[in-house]
């Protein structure tokens, strides 16, 4: 099951677990969904010849913080937040669609402690 958070504001914090280098999402108390899905406003920036950077809102540095208890933090520069991404077909296909909004996902954590996070086109 995919939850589609329509933005971070509605994440609730104290309902993200971890379990080895997987995080969940609970809802209710009974349903656990894998991965965290948020939708955003897709503000992509060519950043170099092989990566994009994605400008994120502020509110999204209270997960940043969360995650930083366990984790390394994915933002870097907390007065501007921001991620990079790989540039391969699927984000510049994302990159170059039309749409407004691109989905951030947070499944599981890579070997450098690192939360991995994946676009996905909103469509």
């Amino acid at each position: 099951m995919k939850i589609i958070l329509n933005d971070i504001k509605y994440l609730s914090l104290k309902d993200i677990n971890f379990y080895k280098d997987r995080i969940y999402y609970n809802i209710n108390d009974n349903i656990r969904v894998n991965g965290l899905f948020i939708k955003t406003k897709k503000n992509m920036i060519i950043d170099t010849n092989d990566k994009y950077r994605i400008v994120l809102n502020k509110e999204i540095l209270d997960l940043n913080t969360l995650l930083s208890t366990r984790y390394r933090p994915f933002i870097k520069n907390i007065d501007s937040p921001s991620i990079e991404v790989i540039r391969n077909n699927k984000t510049n296909y994302i990159f170059n669609d039309n749409q407004g909004f691109i989905v951030l996902n947070f499944m599981s954590i890579n070997d450098n402690n690192y939360p991995k996070i994946h676009i996905l086109p909103w469509t």
